[in-house]
């Protein structure tokens, strides 16, 4: 968290995951690694209010928009260092650029961060997630390029990944 804190936890079989953020200042930065990532790679969120945060590929790409970094790059070896300076706006900007680049009409009135959901099929969120990955395969394109994508200003997509992305939704 801002403070400097770094608090730990393991997710449970289902991906649910709790910390005791008592004392701790906002905004706080979360990554998950292992289970069921590949070796090596980590998903991050930020966390803006306490309460649910999730940790998704959609999160990621907030997290990559919002720092205009790739956010393996932005968390460094022990966490952000400028995570004091994340303000509301630029999450919510970048929210706004998500939204606007992926174009799927579920995506427009929830946020990924906060949203509670159940990876299970006919969650919203979940059914995004999923969409998401059929999507990247249809394309051919890989996350590593998606996530570059979004750490530029000016998120944007192909016609033809929206369109992917959209029938697989």
């Amino acid at each position: 968290c801002s403070g400097g804190s770094m608090l730990e936890s393991i997710t449970s079989a289902g991906g649910a995951w709790q910390v005791n953020t008592t004392g701790q200042a906002l905004p706080c930065a979360v990554r998950v690694g292992g289970g069921n990532l590949a070796p090596g790679r980590a998903l991050h969120s930020v966390a803006l209010t306490f309460g649910t945060t999730n940790i998704t590929p959609l999160t990621d790409l907030i997290v990559a928009n919002a720092t205009g970094k790739v956010p393996a790059v932005w968390w460094g070896s022990s966490g952000p260092t400028d995570l004091g300076t994340l303000a509301t706006a630029q999450v919510d900007k970048a929210l706004a650029n998500l939204r606007a680049a992926l174009g799927l009409p579920a995506l427009q009135t929830l946020d990924p961060r906060t949203a509670a959901f159940s990876a299970v099929p006919k969650d919203k969120v979940d059914d995004m997630l999923e969409a998401l990955r059929q999507a990247l395969a249809t394309m051919g394109t890989d996350y590593a390029a998606l996530v570059s994508a979004a750490s530029n200003t000016t998120f944007t997509l192909s016609d033809g990944f929206r369109i992917a992305l959209g029938n697989a939704y």
